[in-house]
């Protein structure tokens, strides 16, 4: 039998409550995230902090950014996405928008991406407040909750700008993406985009006589196949992650109306995922040039319109962190860890960095559960995620926590 206490392997009362509560509030990234936000501040206010929101351009989505405790002193801050991404199309057991507890698990959309770690922030600040006071935290203790993180972490580049002009400082961030309580010192940089390639019409029968756009895609398609073999043979590599080479991907390809006609346009979408080292734009300079030099010349003979352009949708920097930086330590003395990982997926922490603030991963759930019909966290992750924060707020720069090993 085991000596640990079952309560060790249960989350508070409160955080199940609150997470039940966050799940139920249907936060898709196309929808507004006002809600949520109203929720949180509502929670928050009357621990006597400061509040600021950052909005989007249309106004219906915003960031919250709380400043908490003592007002001088290094800043910890713990920061997670409020926006989820949607259930359309899947198939549930139940509804998502409703927590389910099934065993050890916990089931709903965003339950584990990344509501339960909202939640352990939620009620582990609360019970702080209740019990010691926040004023007996060693330094100010920042709490953000951004917009659009699954969109590109484009709503956390205004509550970043908006900390600098507060005139906030903070040594670390801890960004609770579900690393099964690991510690995530690094991930690669994210690119993403929309290649459209434009030639002529005709009438199948006629192909010779037209510039088919599915083709001058195809040979793009081809080309950044070639990148990617080149990269998992050749590298460069970076061993501390899983994945240990740059991948180049494409897919979602739409082009032509009919079988019979020849398409004057095609479509497909392109994304490149880089290790430290490589930056995703000289990927797509690299194929872009081959473009202009191989494909679209072969177009322009059959039509003087043919062009080819590249969008960028999504662009996210990596994060880099050097294992045995300070923030690293920290981290992994307060989540009893080993050794830090590096994780595949991009996320608001390579932001964070780039603003000059020291950012680790380390949250509660799996990412295999992420985005898929069914998601959940378990019950147990919560109560790691709980005793890491407890843990971790308690502890001044520097110094091993209370109970923590190194």
């Amino acid at each position: 039998m085991s000596d640990v206490p079952e309560t060790a392997h249960t989350p508070d009362e409160f955080t199940i409550n609150c997470l039940s509560d966050l799940v139920s509030m249907q936060t898709v990234t196309n929808t507004s995230n006002l809600g949520i936000i109203d929720y949180l501040e509502e929670r928050l206010a009357p621990l006597g902090g400061e509040m600021h929101r950052s909005y989007d351009e249309t106004g219906t989505k915003a960031n919250l950014l709380v400043r908490l405790g003592p007002r001088t002193g290094p800043g910890l801050m713990l920061s997670g996405h409020t926006d989820v991404v949607p259930v359309a199309g899947q198939q549930w057991s139940t509804d998502p928008w409703t927590l389910r507890r099934e065993a050890d698990r916990l089931y709903g959309r965003g339950a584990c991406d990344m509501k339960g770690y909202l939640a352990c922030m939620v009620t582990v600040v609360e019970t702080l407040a209740r019990t010691a006071g926040l004023e007996s935290l060693p330094g100010p203790l920042y709490l953000a909750f951004s917009y659009d993180e699954e969109i590109g972490t484009r709503g956390v580049q205004g509550l970043i700008a908006q900390f600098g002009e507060l005139g906030y400082s903070a040594e670390l961030c801890v960004v609770g993406e579900p690393t099964r309580m690991q510690v995530g010192a690094g991930h690669k940089s994210i690119l993403q985009g929309t290649c459209t390639v434009t030639g002529s019409e005709a009438h199948s029968s006629l192909e010779p006589e037209a510039a088919n756009a599915l083709y001058g895609a195809a040979r793009l398609i081809t080309r950044l196949e070639e990148m990617e073999i080149a990269r998992e043979a050749d590298g460069p590599f970076d061993r501390r992650y899983g994945v240990p080479h740059s991948t180049v991907h494409a897919a979602v390809v739409e082009a032509g109306v009919a079988l019979n006609i020849v398409p004057r346009t095609a479509r497909f979408g392109f994304e490149f995922r880089c290790i430290p080292g490589e930056d995703p734009r000289d990927l797509l300079g690299e194929v872009r040039g081959f473009g202009e030099r191989e494909v679209l010349p072969a177009l322009s003979r059959r039509a003087s319109a043919a062009d080819i352009d590249w969008t960028v949708d999504i662009e996210g920097p990596g994060l880099d962190m050097a294992d045995d930086d300070p923030a690293v330590a920290r981290v992994m003395a307060a989540a009893d860890a080993a050794a830090p990982v590096r994780m595949p997926y991009a996320t608001e922490a390579g932001r964070f960095q780039l603003a000059g603030i020291p950012a680790v991963l380390c949250g509660p759930g799996n990412i295999e559960q992420a985005h898929k019909p069914d998601e959940y966290i378990t019950l147990g992750d919560l109560a790691r995620c709980e005793r890491f924060l407890r843990t971790l707020l308690a502890a001044p720069p520097g110094a091993t926590p209370p109970g923590a090993t190194r």
